[in-house]
């Protein structure tokens, strides 16, 4: 569209210009869109005209001659230098006033055909202006701008660097490649500028200081003026947009408003192997605004869910590595400027060269919860690349049943491996039709289009709807007091197997043992449900005990859990040397009472019954809500220690007699102790922690007759009595018992007899003798 000619794609090529900057810059002719025009010729030598659509400041223009080398003479608004095979152009900081605003001449000396064509090679810097296109059809003017940095004397990108911390000034240029006196320029920048020194135009709203938008009549040439921005903005201009002098008012303006770039055109692989390839692209259209770099995005084609893999580019071309041999991956690729990222490409298919099936097995799939009773839930590993990479997994299965099980097993699985996800690039994989109460076990197989690779390492049992990597975990155990301890374990039952249930092993001293399989493991319960218990009373040294559970009712999965961490029991006080420790026992747990209170209850009732004071009962310990009670009973005595120790001996004795005896001493109308266990009795429980029954001698079962005694003990007179009157109510209760049996039985012997006489019916008359006759019984009725 310039000058009315159009350019053809021979005159104007984007190839790479040789040259020693030529790799730090921007290889584009369609960004000035030189046009080259012979002017005049003579004999040895010629005049021509490059015409540029925008001219930007610092580019080079290479003109290559076919038939012949020129000699560079001279050039207007441009440097010429002659170089290998034709002559190189800068275009010059300022275009040059009048024919060549937008392009420039030159005379050269040549002997050979000046009509032919010549190639025009471009390297544009693009860090030096940001540019807007603005076809001549508007206004009749092809509009171009570029602005720079006043200090001219400092390296472009510097200089540019330093002005936008600044605020500028910033020499701001309009180029017009015809002129329009009256009409009008539209120019709109990305932020708030003040503009003073407009020269070849008048600007129309001096009186804002501050604008975004500013507006310029035309006047002759070019438009210069300086312009500056808040300190830290960058100057860009977003719109620049002309109207015809005689447009009315509210006419909108003709113009491009810059934007994101387009699309890179001409994506193609450049070369591939097996393990990465290398891609490269078109320069993306701009958009008014320079490309800054190229975001490259590739991805499986078998995947299509997983997000891929991306990368940066500052050129036109980028190697992407890590791939898989064999592979199809599709590649997408999309420019970006200071406006944000532009149009994606479509996809290109680019498939990797093969380099043989995979060597090493995978890693093994670890489980996931599938919310489902008949089904389990896998994660697969990720598929690895290289030249014998990966491009899918087959996912195979087993059942653990026994094999004389397996015989008419109606469940998905038998005991050999099977597929069951023959192919899936994906990071997931769900299983279903098994069965809620069979372990199975799970694999993967890699492949790649040269054949498959080793299996990897099973999963282990697994169940349906389970957290299967807590299923046979080491139980978390606690301990809870000096012979308690609450033991918890992953859930494998739930609501998909309620009929599940546990069984609980411990382990004295594990240090002490070689194999923990092999050690003499205690059961303590076999058939606890849910995933808690709590073992009591059960005492554990320093050295601690291990737990175990084992799950019952499960088929191919009948194995214990990891053992648990060795726990020890709590410290209890260390026993007073005048004092004997026992452990007592309630016929049932006290559940929802204070602890505090109750062990100030018992210390006072047992203290009451012995006849001692309460500070001589002390207890120590309660667990299994309060069912279980550890205390220590204390003697004074004038003598030394060890007839105290002895007399608190004498005492422990005592209380054996008080609750083998229970009812026969006043205890037994207790509040706490009247519920003691007498077959349970008091136990002894020594330093070690073991439990050994009272020994009751002569002298403490003589003195725990004088201890007080239960009301039928301490009044026999009354104890008759009771005892006539609970004799009297038995035989009441049972005479009103036989009575009612009587009626019962002769009840059912009229019904027998009416039965044999209805049927059958009788006269009516007949009917009424029935009735009114009066009912026998049968001594062997009766």
């Amino acid at each position: 569209t310039l000058c009315g000619v159009a350019a053809s794609t021979a005159q104007a090529s984007s190839g790479r210009a040789q040259g020693e900057e030529g790799a730090a810059m921007d290889e584009s002719c369609a960004t000035v869109a030189p046009y080259y025009k012979m002017i005049q010729s003579w004999n040895g030598g010629f005049k021509a005209a490059v015409i540029l659509n925008q001219w930007l400041p610092g580019a080079r223009i290479f003109i290559k001659y076919a038939t012949f080398r020129p000699h560079f003479l001279s050039a207007w608004g441009a440097a010429g230098q002659d170089v290998e095979g034709g002559i190189r152009f800068e275009l010059a900081a300022n275009p040059a006033v009048g024919d060549n605003a937008n392009g420039f001449a030159f005379t050269a000396r040549g002997d050979s055909d000046f009509a032919a064509q010549p190639s025009l090679r471009c390297v544009v810097n693009r860090e030096a202006a940001a540019t807007v296109k603005v076809p001549v059809a508007q206004c009749g003017m092809g509009a171009n701008y570029w602005l720079l940095p006043v200090d001219d004397s400092a390296p472009v990108a510097t200089a540019t660097a330093a002005a936008a911390a600044k605020g500028g000034p910033w020499r701001v240029h309009i180029g017009l490649q015809r002129w329009e006196p009256g009409a009008r320029l539209d120019l709109t920048f990305s932020s708030l500028a003040s503009v003073a020194g407009a020269d070849g135009a008048t600007h129309l709203n001096p009186g804002l200081s501050k604008r975004a938008r500013h507006s310029f009549a035309v006047g002759s040439g070019g438009v210069t003026f300086i312009a500056r921005t808040a300190v830290g903005d960058s100057l860009t201009v977003v719109r620049l947009s002309c109207r015809p002098k005689d447009a009315a008012e509210d006419e909108a303006p003709e113009g491009v408003t810059v934007g994101a770039p387009d699309a890179p055109a001409g994506l193609t692989v450049a070369r591939a192997s097996c393990n990465d390839a290398e891609v490269a692209w078109d320069a993306a259209v701009d958009n008014g605004l320079r490309v800054t770099g190229y975001t490259v995005t590739w991805r499986r084609q078998d995947a299509p869910g997983e997000e891929g893999a991306t990368g940066e580019a500052a050129g036109t071309s980028f190697v992407l590595s890590g791939l898989s041999g064999g592979t199809t991956y599709l590649v997408q690729v999309q420019g970006r400027n200071s406006k944000g990222p532009g149009r994606m490409t479509r996809p290109l298919r680019l498939t990797t060269d093969s380099g043989g099936a995979p060597l090493i097995a995978a890693s093994a799939p670890k489980p996931s919860r599938s919310h489902s009773c008949r089904s389990v839930g896998l994660e697969l590993p990720a598929l690895r690349a290289g030249c014998r990479g990966e491009a899918f997994f087959t996912v195979q299965g087993r059942s653990l049943l026994p094999a004389d099980e397996l015989v008419g097993y109606p469940g998905r699985l038998t005991g050999d491996w099977s597929d069951v996800v023959p192919r899936t690039a994906g990071s997931t994989a769900l299983i279903d039709g098994l069965e809620e109460y069979d372990a199975v076990e799970f694999r993967v197989v890699a492949h790649n289009d040269d054949g498959a690779g080793p299996p990897s390492k099973p999963t282990g049992p697994l169940l349906t709807d389970s957290d299967n990597a807590a299923a046979l975990a080491a139980p978390r155990v606690i301990a809870t007091s000096s012979a308690s301890f609450a033991i918890t374990w992953g859930e494998l039952g739930g609501a998909c197997r309620p009929k599940l249930r546990w069984a609980v092993s411990v382990l004295r001293e594990p240090s002490r043992h070689a194999s923990i399989d092999d050690a003499p493991w205690e059961t303590l319960a076999y058939a606890v449900a849910g995933v808690g218990f709590q073992a009591l009373p059960l005492r554990c040294p320093a050295s601690g005990c291990a737990f175990r559970v084992t799950p019952v009712g499960l088929r191919g999965l009948e194995r214990p859990s990891a053992p648990s961490e060795p726990a020890a029991s709590l410290p209890l006080p260390a026993l007073h040397p005048e004092a004997a420790r026992l452990q007592l026992r309630l016929r049932r747990p006290q559940v929802g009472r204070d602890l505090t209170q109750m062990a100030d209850l018992v210390a006072a009732e047992i203290a009451a019954q012995l006849r001692v004071d309460a500070a001589s009962v002390e207890v120590r310990d309660m667990f299994g809500a309060g069912q279980y009670l550890v205390l220590d009973l204390f003697a004074a005595s004038q003598s030394g220690a060890a007839d105290a120790s002895t007399a608190a001996r004498l005492l422990a004795q005592q209380l054996q007699v008080v609750v083998e005896h229970l009812p026969a001493f006043a205890l037994s109308s207790s509040e706490i102790c009247s519920d003691l266990d007498a077959v349970a009795g008091a136990q002894l429980l020594l330093e070690d922690g073991r439990l050994t029954q009272v020994f009751v001698s002569e002298e403490a079962r003589a003195a725990a007759e004088r201890l007080p005694k239960g009301r039928w003990a301490s009044s026999p007179a009354a104890t008759f009595t009771e005892v006539v009157g609970i004799a009297l109510l038995v035989i009441v209760f049972a005479g009103t018992c036989l009575r009612h049996t009587l009626r019962v039985v002769r009840a059912r012997a009229n019904q027998a007899e009416y039965g044999r006489i209805a049927t059958p019916a009788p006269p009516a008359a007949d009917r009424r003798k029935v009735r009114d006759r009066p009912k026998r019984v049968s001594a062997m009725e009766t």
